[in-house]
């Protein structure tokens, strides 16, 4: 940052409600966002970046208009002399404006004395009447969330590329309406141009949430733009020109954040946020072994190996033609110790052929312990074939698989939730995990490593750990295969063992099974309530809307990768 050179152009605007304003640009390099710094009394209290969107500047030809910036003051309410306050580019002239003194407890002339003196004499003549009025309702300012997502959710993208941020983009929906007007934009270029300059003329504030990769984020509008990305790399390829041109960005994981600010500076403003799941399903937790075990329907079928075998010189059968509309539906009743994993088989980094195969190590001579497929996407291709080499490669077991290839909806996806003992993840890397969540935020305990975007939720408290390495690898698009990043390879062992200790206190140990439930309950509420999040998205995005009552979070997964 602040590499540039030539005249800055800027204003210190002042200090309102605890926090000081400012903008702050280089007009030889408009693509260059400054570094400021406050400094009271002579000493350095904060550093933070002019990169905030300000109407006013884009309206008075400022490029982009975003280069405003604010910090928040910690001052001693009760100190009597004011405070010498100098705002400036890092380790250059103050900017206009930019050198004061602030008082936070000015001295009353005589005139206003006599004033003080005459409105306190009419409201105690008036006490009676004001007490019996409600206390005003402070009103907030209108914020409009434009809400972008070029694949949505529906059961013809489920297990595409990026289907899952259609997934989140319905997690965070619930929140931001609490927040502000939500609006969907499927044009952004027509509809959120249009909603935006609507919304401008009403004196409104907008904000345009691109739930999409990087590469994937519309840009050159006149609306502000915020990516809200999970992790994927590709070159728009070069995440880093779109993550510059938005000014911040959003991630679901502490892990993607740190990898972003790795890249664009320490100071870029870019914030953790996991989508909020935790009150969804608030109705499911019983934080014990499952005790409801009704039958599942899915508009798909079911593959059950019960009764199978798989000979290694038997030629595998080809998969099930696609469903009719008219088809009937695949069913299935839960029985047993159940471990479910869920996850699009067409996604490399699921690790799913080890969850099967550690589960039969395990499990081989139990006839009541069950593991749950529940495959994401439409083409049973992706998993029918691995899927049979794999179990023709094992000894005979007794033990349970079931595949469930199909959408499943809402109800009955509750349904595998109440009916599960366990969720399983193997992942090489995750951008957040969201059936991992969804499970644990209804009381069920997980199986998985602690890497990547799990390592901000996943312990002790809540899980059976697999153990992991990390390990060079290339990006999955990358056509040579360079080894520019890393992966987590599992232990394949230490996964045997988390299932053997799972079943174990199941079966054995009930009092200890409570307990990680309830870790994974509680956990999650910490972690993705809607209290949590919006708390964090009125932080992050400057809403100013935040609840006086609310108590700051305990858990210290809230906190931003700056702190």
């Amino acid at each position: 940052m602040n590499q540039g050179t030539g005249e800055v152009d800027g204003w210190c605007d002042g200090i309102r409600g605890g926090r000081i304003y400012g903008w702050a640009w280089r007009s030889s390099n408009p693509d260059e966002f400054l570094d400021i710094e406050v400094l009271v009394d002579g000493v350095l209290v904060g550093a933070t970046v002019a990169s905030d969107y300000r109407p006013d500047l884009r309206a008075g030809g400022f490029n982009h208009g975003r280069y405003g910036w604010s910090l928040a003051l910690d001052l001693d309410l009760d100190r009597a002399t004011p405070f010498g306050v100098v705002a400036r580019v890092k380790g250059g002239e103050p900017l206009k404006g930019g050198v004061f003194e602030y008082s936070t407890n000015p001295p009353l002339s005589d005139y206003q004395n006599e004033e003080l003196l005459a409105f306190v004499a009419s409201a105690l003549e008036a006490l009676p009447e004001i007490y019996d009025q409600p206390a005003p309702v402070r009103e907030r300012p209108i914020i409009n969330f434009l809400l972008y997502c070029p694949v949505p959710t529906s059961i013809e993208t489920l297990g595409s590329a990026e289907y899952s941020y259609g997934f989140v983009l319905n997690a965070f929906r619930p929140v931001l309406e609490q927040l502000g007007r939500v609006h969907m934009v499927l044009d952004p270029a027509v509809d959120a141009e249009k909603l935006y300059a609507e919304q401008i003329s009403r004196g409104e504030n907008s904000l345009l949430l691109s739930f999409a990769p990087p590469h994937r984020a519309p840009l050159g509008l006149r609306c502000p733009v915020i990516p809200v990305i999970a992790w994927d790399g590709e070159v728009r390829n070069d995440w880093r020109i779109v993550l510059r041109q938005t000014g911040r960005a959003m991630t679901l994981s502490h892990f993607a954040a740190a990898a972003v600010r790795a890249d664009l500076g320490a100071t870029y403003p870019v914030a953790a946020i996991p989508a909020p799941v935790w009150d969804r399903y608030r109705g499911l937790r019983n934080l014990g072994p499952p005790t409801r075990r009704a039958e599942l329907q899915i508009k798909g079928f079911v593959f059950d190996t019960t009764g199978r075998r798989f000979p290694p010189a038997e030629a595998t059968p080809p998969p099930p033609p696609p469903q009719a509309d008219d088809a009937p539906l695949g069913r299935w009743t839960p029985s047993g110790v159940i471990f479910t994993s869920v996850f699009a088989p067409k996604d490399g980094r699921k690790n799913w052929l080890q969850i099967v195969t550690a589960f039969i190590a395990a499990h081989r001579h139990r006839s009541d312990a069950t593991l749950v497929l529940k495959m994401v996407g439409a083409d049973a291709a992706y998993w029918w074939w691995e899927f049979h080499d794999a179990l023709q490669r094992q000894h005979d077991f007794d033990c349970r698989i079931i595949v469930l290839h199909g959408y499943l909806d809402e109800a009955n996806y509750f349904k595998l939730i109440e009916a599960s003992h366990w969720v399983v993840n193997a992942s090489l890397a995750e951008g957040l995990c969201l059936p991992l969540l969804e499970f644990m935020s209804a009381g069920r305990p997980a199986i998985a490593p602690r890497h990547t975007a799990m390592a901000d939720y996943i312990d002790n408290a809540n899980a059976i750990l697999v153990e992991s390495d990390e390990e060079f690898c290339g990006w999955p698009h990358d056509p040579v295969n360079t080894m520019t990043t890393t992966r987590h390879r599992i232990d394949w062992i230490s996964l045997v063992a988390a299932y053997e200790e799972a079943y174990q206190l199941v079966t054995t140990a009930p009092d200890r099974y409570v307990t990680l439930a309830s870790g994974a309950a509680e956990t999650m509420n910490r972690f993705c309530s809607d209290e949590v999040v919006a708390r964090q998205l009125d932080a992050f995005l400057g809403l100013n809307q935040g609840r006086a009552d609310a108590a700051p979070s305990p858990s210290p997964l809230m906190r931003t990768i700056a702190e």
